[in-house]
């Protein structure tokens, strides 16, 4: 019987505090007001290590060109690093990627759509030539402490439309119209937990007789 706690208790700790771990999506659209959008998914705010998954709608037509973000608090942060960088066309790397902070402002073209503490620049200006036609990208920042996210976000969209020559400042919120909340819900998940452990110990009793 003691095994069998110590099982569980092991169970609720890598199942169910991982979920505790904040997620969700932010809908960005033109500060210009005009058409076209962009989604950036969310995990970790709160923690050393929060990831971003940066996608474009269907059918938009754009080039990515960097994401910024503010801290809620970062007095505590003397070190922020990108790292674990995903490009889905494998056009560049991490050695791409330009990181300024704090108090970026009109960083890769961001003029007149906020200031924000953190930007990422990825890749170079332009189309073709190994610059980068980056629609989905992934990617992590590691701090030297616990990071909670502001509730500002902004994209720059370069390469945009069918010719390819217009650009977007994306801005977003969570809580925006259109935002997909994904909060974890642990007390499910301790149901299930509870449930599952109930029919292994039911099962245990069959077995001995």
């Amino acid at each position: 019987m003691k095994k069998f706690l110590f099982l569980a208790a092991v169970f609720l700790t890598l199942v169910i505090l991982p979920l505790n771990v904040l997620a969700y999506s932010v809908d960005l659209t033109s500060h210009e007001s005009l058409s076209g959008g962009a989604w950036a998914d969310v995990t970790g705010d709160g923690t050393d290590t929060i990831t971003f998954d940066l996608w474009l709608e269907t059918g938009t037509i754009a080039d990515i060109r960097g994401f910024f973000f503010d801290f809620e608090d970062f007095s505590g942060l003397s070190d922020v690093n990108v790292t674990d960088l995903t490009d889905m066309n494998n056009d560049f790397s991490l050695n791409n990627v330009i990181t300024s902070w704090p108090g970026v402002s009109g960083n890769a073209g961001m003029q007149g759509a906020g200031d924000f503490d953190f930007g990422i620049e990825f890749g170079d200006g332009g189309i073709g030539n190994g610059k980068g036609d980056i629609r989905a990208i992934t990617f992590s920042i590691l701090g030297n402490a616990d990071m909670t996210l502001g509730s500002d976000f902004g994209m720059r969209l370069m390469s945009f439309g069918e010719n390819r020559d217009g650009s977007r400042k994306m801005i977003g919120s969570p809580g925006d119209p259109g935002t997909n909340p994904a909060v974890p819900e642990p007390s499910t998940m301790i149901l299930l937990s509870l449930g599952l452990i109930g029919g292994i110990l039911g099962a245990r009793r069959k077995f001995k007789r």
